[in-house]
């Protein structure tokens, strides 16, 4: 039989996974877990039995990693249904939470003030219990004094809960629930009891002395490079967040693939300077971006980029290939099966689909760029189409909205923020040891402020396309799109155009209805 795609095992695994976490939430949720079950109980069976005795072994025992693959989330579903029901229990009541302040406040669109706490004991007139997980406090009160609101600061706080109910809204629970928030409530700046207990962590530690030097620097854009180090948006203003997202560069501010090479590359060519050995250079490289994944609390942005960067570089240590698809799918199914809600995170979403279109996509459009432009621009460009492409159907589900010139503004952006990263980086070290040398700022700020009035423009031109909330089909519609239009699979092109055209035409159903 010809091959119509080029395998992968570890992402047949992740589809396996994917929906497993489906049918286990359907399962949770709808909690008809008797006839569901016994359903895929059942063909599984019959599916086991054809292939036993049409393939023998080696499907069955394919199948049989597939099945353990499957049952992950079920048992880990459970388990963490389980929990979240300790919380249900303090709904709609009047509670005193009690937890440590762990990130920084920040304001939202409607003036109020939201704090996270964690290392949380929830008391209530019948009984006192600890919680595991974050509760999100809403603080509306124009009176608050926000210095007392202090990294790793205990408090008590009065208010009336609500939890994350999968029941109610799977999508937004579930993506809620995979950063670890159960719960969230809103109270007045009176109900608030200051302790003088206090916790701060290492990182914390670290990050707010990293925010005091870029105050100090007296830079006017120092909010900016501090999300872009850290991917710690808290402390931006809401006007800036919104332009950053129409324009679709959001992405520039949260740690990914794109700050962890920046920080890899400079690393790397320090030590070339000092001629360190390679094993070494290795392990230096291996702990000092593992330190900054923790810097950056784990996100999954900065997971996925240093899990792939570092297999990269033990390929390329060892003299063997390394396979992009592989290497992200195995990533994916790590983060999957410790913590199943991560499929509904828009983070864990975005970021994979966008590293996915580039694995797709890029090819194709490297062909068609070259034959106008250099081969450098030529790559960088059709890395910058990919990624546009291929998120396009996910930015639309989750945020409404597609502004057609995003293309335009990452093509413009990148380039700039790239270089004043490094500036930023570079300059941050350098005032640490020679104060004197604080004026280098300016050229940091000149290029953020190219930046920020060039998307300031863009969003000006009014060019954004609302949509009304669509299926989340569309998401692996255009997945399964870029499949066919790569050069995994094996149709002929006429096929892959027509095939292409009519799930195109599937998005534009979706996109109506």
């Amino acid at each position: 039989m010809k091959n119509i795609m080029n395998f992968r095992l570890v992402f047949c695994c992740v589809i396996s996974i994917i929906v497993a976490v489906l049918c286990a939430t359907f399962i949770f949720v709808t909690k008809n877990s008797k006839l569901v079950m016994f359903i895929i109980l059942l063909l599984i069976f019959i599916l086991l039995l054809i292939l036993y005795f049409k393939f023998k072994l080696k499907i069955l025992a394919l199948f049989s990693v597939l099945i353990l693959i499957f049952s992950l989330p079920f048992i880990n579903l459970y388990a963490r249904t389980f929990n979240i029901e300790k919380v249900n229990e303090f709904e709609n009541k009047d509670v005193v939470v009690y937890g440590r302040i762990s990130e920084n406040y920040s304001k939202t669109s409607s003036g109020s003030v939201k704090i996270i706490l964690d290392n949380i004991t929830i008391t209530s007139e019948d009984e006192s219990t600890d919680v595991g997980g974050k509760i999100i406090i809403y603080i509306a009160s124009k009176n608050l004094d926000k210095s007392k609101l202090k990294l790793g600061r205990f408090i008590y706080v009065s208010t009336i809960l609500k939890t994350y109910d999968l029941k109610d809204d799977v999508y937004r629970s579930a993506s809620n629930l995979s950063n670890g928030y159960v719960a969230y409530g809103s109270t007045y700046f009176y109900k608030i009891t200051y302790t003088d207990k206090y916790d701060v962590k290492i990182r914390d530690s670290i990050k707010s002395h990293a925010k005091e030097h870029a105050d100090s620097l007296n830079s006017e854009y120092s909010d900016i490079g501090y999300a872009m180090l850290f991917g710690d948006t808290s402390k931006l203003d809401s006007k800036t967040k919104t332009i950053f997202q129409t324009t679709g560069i959001a992405h520039l501010l949260a740690v990914s693939g794109f700050h962890v090479s920046i920080v890899l590359l400079m690393i790397n060519f320090i030590l070339r300077k000092l001629k360190t050995p390679e094993k070494l250079n290795i392990f230096i490289i291996i702990c000092l971006l593992l330190f900054y994944a923790y810097l950056c609390e784990f996100s999954i942005s900065v997971i996925r980029a240093s899990f792939m960067a570092l297999l990269a570089l033990y390929a390329a240590h060892k003299r063997k290939p390394y396979d992009n698809l592989s290497v992200l799918s195995l990533v994916a199914l790590i983060l999957i099966s410790i913590n199943p809600f991560e499929m509904f995170n828009i983070s864990f979403v975005l970021s994979f689909v966008s590293v996915l279109s580039i694995i797709l996509l890029t090819p194709n459009f490297e062909r068609l760029f070259k034959k106008c432009f250099e081969d450098k621009f030529a790559s960088t460009l059709a890395i910058i189409f990919s990624v546009q492409v291929g998120v396009t159907a996910t930015s639309i589900y989750y945020f409404g909205y597609f502004n057609p010139l995003s293309i335009i503004a990452n093509l413009v952006s990148i380039p700039l923020v790239m270089v004043s990263f490094i500036l930023f980086i570079l300059i941050m070290f350098l005032v640490a040891i020679f104060p004197f040398l604080t004026f280098l700022i300016k050229i940091f700020d000149f290029g953020m402020s190219v930046v920020v009035k060039f998307n300031y423009f863009i969003v000006s031109l009014d060019l954004v396309l609302n949509f009304a909330k669509i299926s989340a089909l569309v998401i692996p519609i255009m997945i399964l799109i870029m499949f066919i239009c790569s050069d995994f699979t094996f149709f002929e092109k006429r096929a892959k155009v027509l095939s292409s055209m009519i799930l195109i035409a599937n998005i534009g159903l979706l996109l109506l209805l």
